[in-house]
């Protein structure tokens, strides 16, 4: 058996090593891959033993200091703990540890149905993480904005994700326009519509990125079924979602949509309108305009109506102008 010193210079040595898992070990790989305004980086971690059991290993580049914990948990299960310190101004585009290992790979799809792995899956925020193989089944935590798994070499890989640019695709402008320019033509505005991609999310020093995901046994006494939390009640296979623009906001036209009439005494009638019908709604309002913003009482109560109903009230922008961050810090408060 090897002493903790020793078994530390063996994981650092090789990219593969035995993590205790129920009564015995699953031979794996794990490997960190960032990607940032400086480029792409996979640092080697250098792992070593610990008095508590667990196993800990660090790399470091010159932006970040990364450390992976293998952390001994309930039913023979090992926590993966992931944390990304930032020590200089940096901007992250992605940020996964990568976990590979051998067997017969399934996971759950977009669809939350479990299947064997074919292809690459990709998991959202919506989807949650759980992918099995070989008698191991991993499940992910907080922390984590989704996953790409892939059968490889008669094994699974599995990028779990603490961020990822292709699970925010923010685009923007290259200037915003008062109105439209002089002469514009209908044939010609889509040149005005280009937009670029908002690639890195800003990370200064002293920030962190944290993540946990957790490794079960599952054993191979037969077909794992794994109890999979529906995303919407009673078993509805669908949802539909209703919004409404700020843009244009009157008082008389809102009240008929949520209210099903345009005149207040008719308020709150069962089985009109929106409201009336028992659906919820997002709904956004500008906090200050000539009109139809949160500054107006008859749109301030209607307003109240949809948050009482369990609608969603949110805000489109302060104004419709140019507003600085004087401007924006007063209309949130």
């Amino acid at each position: 058996m090897l002493a903790p010193a020793c078994l530390a210079l063996a994981l650092a040595a090789a990219p593969a090593f035995r993590i205790p898992l129920g009564a015995g070990e699953l031979p794996a790989e794990l490997a960190l891959e960032l990607r940032t305004g400086a480029g792409a980086s996979s640092p080697p971690l250098a792992w070593r033993s610990k008095v508590d059991g667990s196993l800990e290993g660090t790399a470091h580049t010159g932006e970040v200091e990364a450390e992976v914990r293998l952390v001994p948990a309930p039913g023979g299960a090992r926590t993966l703990e992931v944390a990304l310190r930032w020590l200089v101004p940096a901007s992250l585009e992605r940020a996964a540890l990568v976990v590979s290992w051998r067997g017969k790979p399934s996971a759950l799809g977009r669809d939350l149905a479990f299947a064997p792995l074919q292809g690459p899956l990709r998991a959202g925020r919506g989807t949650p993480v759980l992918v099995a193989a070989g008698g191991a089944l991993l499940v992910g935590g907080p922390g984590l904005v989704g996953a790409r798994a892939e059968p490889e070499r008669g094994g699974v890989r599995v990028a779990l994700l603490l961020d990822d640019a292709d699970e925010r695709p923010f685009s923007t402008y290259d200037t915003c326009l008062d109105h439209l320019p002089d002469g514009a033509q209908a044939g010609h505005w889509s040149a005005l519509e280009v937009r670029h991609a908002f690639r890195g999310i800003a990370r200064a020093p002293g920030d962190e990125d944290l993540a946990r995901a957790t490794l079960y046994p599952a054993g191979t006494g037969g077909p794992l079924r794994p109890i999979v939390v529906e995303r919407w009640p009673a078993g509805a296979r669908a949802a539909v979602v209703f919004t409404d623009h700020a843009d244009r906001t009157d008082p008389d036209a809102l009240r008929a949509v949520l209210w099903g009439s345009s005149d207040p005494r008719a308020a709150g009638g069962a089985g009109a309108g929106l409201l009336g019908r028992g659906l919820r709604v997002t709904r956004t309002f500008f906090v200050h305009a000539r009109q139809g913003s949160l500054d107006d009482p008859e749109i301030r109560h209607l307003a109240d109506d949809l948050a009482g109903t369990g609608s969603e009230v949110a805000l489109h922008s302060i104004s419709p102008e140019r507003d600085d961050r004087d401007a924006v810090r007063e209309g949130l408060a």
